[in-house]
């Protein structure tokens, strides 16, 4: 019993601990970016210093998406952040942070942001397009990799030849949809060199 109680009272602690780190941490943060406070997940990205805390925040209306309003990346060794967001009408939709590739050296972060302005703007829709961004594990180097007015349908990483392959969708019958009537695209980007090419199907 006495056991089960310490245990408890360590799990109690830990997390006090944690929260006040939070708290600590999201009151330096806005100072420095003007960042509300409500971090609300952390990742950490293997292999590295790296810790990544999030920000999500869920619209009004039943058909929004979940939005991640920030990301902050945090090196837990010597406690500098970096505040990382999408170019102005893109939300990011989700974050893939411990994938098998590099990236300016780094290790590779992959985000794939949604567009806003496809549908309602003021609101993040089922509808909208998504596309692909790639960032180091540092936060740093955002780079848009899908073109742009293709929809992201599926992407993958191969850490042999350090490529990403993803398949995107254009609206070809500019209908304003993204749907089966619509061919696919398939693409390989590299890594290494910033090389975009587009594979044609025999």
């Amino acid at each position: 019993m006495a056991a089960t109680h310490s245990l408890v009272s360590s799990g109690r602690g830990t997390l006090f601990l944690l929260a006040c780190f939070l708290f600590h941490l999201s009151g330096e943060v806005r100072g420095q970016d003007k960042l509300a406070a409500g971090f609300d997940q952390l990742i950490a990205i293997d292999s590295t210093d790296m810790v990544v805390a999030s920000v999500q925040e869920r619209g009004k209306s039943i058909l929004s998406l979940r939005e991640v309003k920030t990301l902050l990346f945090l090196n837990t060794r010597t406690r500098e952040t970096r505040q990382l967001q999408l170019p102005a009408g893109f939300v990011i939709g989700r974050t893939f942070l411990n994938v098998a590739g590099r990236y300016e050296g780094e290790r590779l972060v992959v985000i794939s942001g949604t567009h806003k302005g496809w549908g309602n703007p003021e609101k993040t829709e089922w509808e909208d397009p998504s596309y692909l961004f790639i960032s180091t594990a540092s936060g740093q180097h955002l780079k848009q990799v899908s073109p742009a007015a293709e929809v992201l349908v599926e992407w993958v990483v191969n850490r042999h030849s350090n490529t990403l392959t993803f398949i995107t969708r254009p609206d070809t019958n500019q209908d304003r949809k993204f749907d089966a009537k619509d061919s696919t695209k398939l693409y390989v980007y590299q890594l290494t060199t910033g090389q975009l090419a587009e594979v044609s199907a025999l």
